[in-house]
């Protein structure tokens, strides 16, 4: 088996861009949040963020790297930028088109804000999570969440 020289990442980075328009997008697979991972020295890191390291220095502690493009794929160092979380927070919030899909427009919604809705009035009455998650087709922990708010908070 031939061994394959240690590139340094710039390189290894540069070899699986597959356009560089205007959003540099890569030939690896996105993990489920729609970031890029690569492996530096057996660690897993954002690629993004390897990227904004290598054309404009170091992230100093409490920033993250952000998207100007809004697109979590890409690795252009012109669309990387700092801001602390709460900066993000604001950011998302605001820019029009940019919040997270959430209620009935998430993509794996079994629930629509209607039921959600009725949901909620039933979990002021006698019945159980389990037995409000039986009626619903849904399990403990779905209705669980509606009920300690951590999803469907819109409503």
């Amino acid at each position: 088996m031939k061994s394959r020289p240690n590139l340094p990442i710039s390189e290894r980075i540069e070899q699986h861009l597959i356009s560089k328009d205007d959003c540099w997008l890569t030939d690896l697979k996105p993990i489920f949040n729609g970031y890029i991972q690569i492996g530096i020295d057996g660690k897993k890191k954002l690629i993004h963020r390897v990227m904004y390291e290598l054309h404009h220095g170091e992230i100093p502690e409490g920033l993250v790297v952000c998207h100007s493009c809004k697109n979590r794929a890409c690795v252009n160092p012109k669309h990387l930028f700092l801001a602390t979380s709460e900066q993000m927070r604001k950011t998302k919030s605001s820019t029009k088109g940019h919040t997270k899909n959430q209620g009935e427009d998430h993509g794996r919604a079994k629930l629509n804000n209607e039921t959600v809705t009725k949901i909620k009035t039933l979990l002021s009455s006698d019945l159980t999570i389990g037995q409000i998650a039986y009626l619903y087709d849904v399990s403990y922990h779905t209705i669980y969440n509606i009920k300690i708010g951590r999803t469907w908070k819109h409503l």
